[in-house]
């Protein structure tokens, strides 16, 4: 079809007899039927073709976009990593970025339909374990035909600029931040102000979990993925209220006008809660008023102790607190130790950070997402290797050349703390992996799938092999 005018193509005739294979055919206006009549195309008549036109043209289209645009810097792990994002995003792959390969097979076919996969010579047979969507979704070797590839991009995003565009973002679970706070005792309550967002695995289902952090104080999480707007205002824990949403409560206790069911209300919490921290709150008070009392009577040292208690409890209770903040909030305290336990005092505080474009400062967001690359193509690498490598934290740290970074500072790395998480492998995955390898290449060399040459050509023991041997059947 052409693009431009959407107009099928017609064939021109040529007498194959009269002409070379490879000689350029000139053509000749006689010839040419530049009416708007559609021919017969073999067994797809005008009235068929014209059912799946609009498909056509967007092919056709999608085709021309790669004809015209450089795409060299792209990679063919690029191109896969891309789709496991997008299918994962579509909850047809699983939280280790595993392609769910009977599902995204119905979902494809549904989409286009199997006249049409027939007009364009891309049929699917779904019992083939190498058939052209599989291998398109998989790290291996063979290639699929560009037509084919982009009917899977058209599935997935139905647009080539967006696929393209987006080649380099790994998917957030959670969306592109800020994210909202849901502190309501906050007055930013649900506008975009956190972000700061770590994902972890749930150790059970293995679904993501967010855990956002707002500069109140005010830390929650909750499952992903996150398929609708009404689920970015859903919390599944509350990890820490923050000292906002403490001096909320400070204020509507000492009103003595609000039930504990409006308190609750109010603050975005059960009953429980309000009494726990009306008792913590209490006993704070106890605490810093009978120390304010004798703080002239007592000598230097207890005053000190005393002290030190109160900021390791805050240290420990808000960690995300900066050392200025901690100042700004217990000066008292801080000058205190500043004066008489000052080693003490810096070596417990949290570690000052330089200020942005000075010496030292690291930008961790932009490394988290620089790193991310790296490590979604060391991935890949180490995929493809002749001689599998399982995938670990290790492995993929000296891949990138950069291991020491993983094991000091991941915890600065959210992006590619969740990446290792899905992506690393037990030794009983590994080893499915190596027999995995190990079948496809025997069957492609034609070779009968014994056992026993199994278990050997893959190096696995017999105690090892015989835990997977149920999985690999």
């Amino acid at each position: 079809m052409c693009l431009h005018h959407g107009r099928f193509l017609k064939k021109y005739t040529v007498k194959r007899h009269e002409n070379s294979r490879v000689e350029y055919t000139r053509l000749d206006g006689s010839l040419l039927d530049l009416s708007d009549r559609c021919l017969n195309q073999g067994k797809y008549q005008g009235r068929y073709l014209d059912k799946y036109q609009d498909q056509l043209l967007r092919t056709s289209k999608a085709a021309y976009y790669l004809l015209s645009n450089d795409l060299k810097h792209i990679s063919k792990a690029d191109v896969l990593l891309r789709y496991k994002n997008l299918l994962y995003e579509k909850d047809l792959a699983t939280n280790r970025l595993r392609i769910k390969q009977d599902e995204l097979h119905e979902m494809v076919v549904g989409y286009y339909g199997t006249e049409l996969f027939e007009i364009l010579e891309s049929d699917i047979d779904k019992n083939d374990e190498y058939n052209w969507l599989r291998v398109a979704t998989r790290g291996v070797t063979r290639t699929v035909h560009p037509l084919r590839h982009i009917l899977l991009i058209l599935f997935l995003t139905s647009d080539m600029d967006i696929f393209f565009k987006g080649i380099r973002e790994a998917y957030n679970p959670f969306g592109k931040g800020p994210w909202l706070c849901l502190n309501k005792a906050s007055d930013h309550y649900e506008q975009d102000v956190v972000t700061q967002l770590t994902v972890t695995a749930d150790y059970k289902t293995r679904e993501p979990v967010g855990t956002f952090v707002c500069e109140c104080g005010y830390i929650y999480s909750r499952k992903g993925p996150d398929k609708s707007e009404n689920d970015r205002y859903q919390k599944g824990r509350v990890k820490a209220f923050g000292l906002v949403w403490e001096d909320k409560l400070k204020t509507l206790l000492s009103e003595h006008r609000h039930s504990y069911h409006g308190m609750a209300r109010q603050l975005g919490c059960d009953i429980k809660t309000i009494h726990k921290y009306e008792a913590i709150l209490a006993e704070q008070d106890s605490i810093n008023t009978n120390a304010d009392k004798s703080s002239q009577k007592m000598s230097v040292s207890a005053l000190n102790k005393v002290y030190r208690e109160r900021l390791l409890h805050v240290i420990k209770e808000y960690p995300e607190l900066s050392r200025t903040e901690i100042r700004s909030q217990y000066q008292k305290e801080y000058d205190f130790l500043y004066r008489h336990d000052r080693e003490w005092l810096f070596e417990m505080l949290p570690t000052g950070k330089p200020t942005k474009g000075g010496k030292g400062y690291v930008d961790w967001d932009q490394r988290d997402l620089e790193v991310l690359l790296q490590l979604q193509k060391a991935q890949m690498d180490l995929l493809n290797r002749a001689k599998p490598i399982r995938i670990s934290k290790t492995s993929l740290g000296k891949a990138i050349a950069n291991l020491s970074l993983l094991e000091k500072h991941l915890h600065k790395l959210p992006y590619c703390t969740e990446f290792i998480d899905k992506v690393s492998e037990t030794k009983w995955q590994f080893q499915l992996r190596r027999c995995q390898i190990t079948v496809r290449r025997m069957r492609e060399e034609g070779l009968p799938l014994l056992e026993w040459r199994i278990q050997r050509e893959a190096g696995l023991s017999k105690e090892d092999y015989e835990l997977i041997k149920g999985e690999l059947i």
